[in-house]
């Protein structure tokens, strides 16, 4: 089993970090009973070209010790709860900002109120 969590695309799809897909590969190399690498493909629930593309990444050297290790240490790095969380928050903000220029014009155009005299009191 790979430890390396996969993380969710906005529209729900799924994203594999390359930390999993340099564990995959090496899994899948070293898988040699017969149907051991189909059994790897469908634990993970991956399709035949998306593993055939990793196998094309890894034989062009895509799948180096120093990128995974770059890629953990990324200072920039958010997972997908993070990116749907700012997400919500963008549009709590632009709902909110919607609401206050609403009130601001509500108010422009019906005044301050009218003042308070002792006699109304």
């Amino acid at each position: 089993m790979i430890d390396v969590p996969i993380g969710r695309t906005v529209s729900g799809g799924r994203t594999f970090p390359l930390a999993f897909r340099v564990e995959f590969v090496r899994q899948y190399h070293a898988a040699i009973e017969r149907g051991e690498k189909t059994q790897l493909m469908r634990e993970h629930n991956l399709t035949r070209a998306t593993v055939r593309e990793w196998l094309r990444a890894d034989g062009r050297g895509e799948f180096t010790a120093a990128m995974v290790a770059s890629s953990e240490r990324s200072k920039n790095k958010m997972n997908n709860r993070d990116r749907a969380e700012m997400a919500r928050l963008r549009r709590e903000n632009e709902r909110l900002r919607a609401k206050v220029a609403k009130s601001e014009a509500a108010q422009e155009i019906l005044g301050k109120g009218v003042p308070r005299t002792r006699e109304a009191a």
